[in-house]
């Protein structure tokens, strides 16, 4: 029952928003079991009625009776059942005696009438309800499934990045998908099971009652006997299935990372060795699967041993203190009914038990707290200039390890600011803590002299436009992927063609299958580096924000596409604050001033010429590059001369 408990504390709240149909499936869901179960007392009456010895016959006035004779009939009046109990139950069922046929009665058109349809008529009045209960029901679970997985999307969207860095993908798909439709299983079957098949017991049990309560007590003995093997069987099914959903999680993150480094996999000749570990991890699967298939499939045999048990039991009693036929049908068919409901009674702690992991997880999601928190409530920022500040900033990914220490910087509106420095400096925290990606360990980020994290988040993302080596493009139209720059206010198609033609892409654009309209395959992988790059500064210039954020934007394109590539992003910098990240640092050579960060601290500051002049860390990477000041500045004026 606890896990239960936990399940639906979790849906709960799903469930109250369609309470409407969620309760008509739960009132319908007992009228099927009390309909079901009315197929006992109503075969107990259609056998009777046939066993004439069951009907009562008239003696003839004439015939003597001995005092003997008497006092074995009040005798044997007193043990069979009291006169008021005989009565109520002929009283229950007077009503139907004119429609239904009689033993040793002449037969008139509604007695036909009624034997013919008693018994379809009770089965269409249980099937419909049933239908219309299960209808409700799965409609509920839709519902509720569609809102969860709504709710789990929106909450990762709501998640910092460092949550992301953790996680793993297989682990993130494994909320939206599988962990979801798990609960989906539960909340349409598994909730009609727990209303129809406790009730439906109760109801066969009473109409048992009814028929002889000590054939039914003596049944009842036999049912404490299921649940034992039920309980320790369970145990195992839940064991067997959270380390069967654990190893499905390796097995989809080995699948999507055989998909996701598919080149490298074909370049070093791997798909031998992937196929091999998959195939471990499939086993591995197979075997707890196959487990706790057996143990479940263990209680059918096992129920159905302690159920014949019963029913032989009964026919032994019922012969042995000559019980009548309607008797013994009336409970050989209440057995029968009964088996189902209990079979799902003893299996729902097995099937509920498979659902601890997804509801763990769905759980601790749902309590999990971001790190990096945006109030909406907070000021928002206008479309003023900003000013943006570093201010004694420390920040660590893991505790104990700092990436900057003690950073300040000042960006006023239309400086451009170059960052150099060797891998793991720290450039690329700066871009994250820019973004607030992530917030300072100590320190501040500040806009306009306000702390970051008091301003509403998405008025300050309006300013920034970012530009990086790992264009993100999606599996949508070219059009489509470049208007998703500014989707608080989609551009027109006239907007979407004009950045493009900024952006040096227009003429490519044209030239694919349908245009604007081509869709360009999962991360843009139908196009070139260089065509991809020029859609993602087609996207910055529809976004047309006042900061400019180029993070190695052309580190992985060659000299043409590089050429292209940069000519563009000249033309977006123009009268935008900038903040440039490069490794080819002939690149930076137009900022009004660079940066050169060394594990986490600013060892140079100047500009391009100054920093070269210094002889320092900056002029010693540019040698290893080959450049050399005269020859840039040379090649410069030759670039403006053309």
């Amino acid at each position: 029952m606890e896990q239960v408990s936990k399940i639906y504390r979790f849906g709960l709240p799903y469930l109250w928003k369609y309470r409407t149909r969620f309760v008509l499936s739960i009132l319908l869901g007992f009228a099927f079991a009390t309909l079901n179960a009315s197929f006992v007392p109503v075969t107990k009456l259609l056998v009777d009625r046939i066993d004439v010895r069951n009907q009562p016959v008239e003696k003839a006035a004439t015939e003597p009776v001995s005092n003997a004779s008497q006092a074995e009939a009040a005798s044997e009046a007193s043990t069979v059942e009291p006169d008021e109990w005989a009565e109520w139950k002929e009283e229950a069922w007077s009503w139907l005696d004119p429609w239904l046929p009689m033993g040793g009665r002449t037969m008139d058109w509604r007695q036909y009438v009624g034997g013919f349809l008693l018994l379809p008529v009770l089965a269409f009045l249980r099937g419909s309800v049933n239908y219309i209960s299960s209808y409700y029901s799965a409609w509920v679970a839709s519902r509720v499934v569609m809102d969860m997985r709504l709710d789990v999307f929106a909450k990762l969207q709501t998640m910092s990045m460092d949550f992301f860095q953790k996680e793993k993908r297989a682990e993130t798909l494994g909320r939206v998908n599988a962990d979801v439709f798990a609960l989906q299983s539960v909340m349409q079957l598994g909730l009609q099971d727990l209303i129809k098949a406790p009730f439906s017991v109760l109801m066969i049990l009473f109409f048992l009652v009814m028929i002889d309560w000590q054939l039914t007590l003596l049944f009842v003995i036999f049912l404490p006997m299921i649940m034992i093997p039920v309980i320790l069987i369970s145990k195992k099914v839940k064991k067997r299935g959270v380390a069967s959903h654990k190893l499905h999680e390796t097995t989809q993150s080995a699948l999507i990372e055989g998909f996701a480094n598919m080149r490298v996999n074909k370049a070093y000749n791997l798909h031998d060795a992937h196929l091999r570990e998959f195939r471990e991890r499939l086993v591995g699967v197979r075997g707890l699967e196959l487990s706790s298939i057996k143990a479940r499939n263990m209680l059918n045999p096992i129920i159905e041993f302690i159920t014949a048990m019963g029913v032989g039991t009964i026919i032994l009693f019922i012969f042995a203190t000559d019980r009548s036929v309607g008797d013994l049908t009336g409970f050989i068919v209440g057995l029968g009914m009964l088996f189902t409901p209990v079979k799902k009674l003893a299996g729902l702690p097995n099937y509920f038990a498979s659902m601890h992991r997804p509801v763990e997880r769905l759980t601790s999601l749902s309590e999990m707290i971001p790190s990096v928190i945006s109030n909406p409530k907070a000021p928002q920022l206008g479309k003023e200039p900003i000013t943006l500040a570093f201010e004694g900033v420390d920040f660590s990914y893991e505790e104990g390890n700092l990436v900057l220490e003690k950073f300040d910087l000042n960006l006023p509106p239309g400086f451009r600011l170059g960052l150099a420095g060797h891998s793991g400096s720290g450039k690329s925290t700066i871009i994250n803590l820019v973004f607030r990606f992530y917030d300072p360990s100590r320190g501040r980020v500040s806009v306009n002299g306000k702390d970051l994290r008091e301003l509403e988040l998405g008025s300050y993302l309006e300013h920034l436009a970012l530009v990086s080596q790992d264009v993100l493009l999606f599996n949508l139209t070219v059009a489509e992927n470049i208007a998703l720059g500014r989707s608080s206010n989609p551009p027109s198609r006239e907007e979407i063609v004009e950045a493009a033609k900024k952006a040096h892409a227009h003429e490519f654009i044209e030239a694919l299958p349908q245009g604007y309209d081509t869709t360009i395959g999962e991360r843009g992988e139908r196009l070139s580096g260089g065509q991809r790059q020029r859609l993602s500064i087609a996207r910055a210039f529809v976004r047309n924000a006042p900061i400019l954020v180029l993070d190695e934007a052309t580190g992985a394109l060659d000299a043409e596409a590089e050429a292209i590539v940069q000519q563009a992003i000249d033309e977006l910098a123009e009268n935008r604050t900038v903040i440039c990240i490069a490794h080819r640092l002939s690149t930076l050579y137009s900022m009004d001033e660079i940066l050169v960060l060394e594990a986490g601290r600013t060892v140079e500051r100047g500009t391009f010429a100054q920093l070269l002049e210094n002889g320092g860390a900056f002029a010693g990477m540019a040698a290893r590059q080959g450049i050399q000041l005269d020859t840039l500045q040379a090649g410069q004026r030759d670039a403006a001369t053309s």
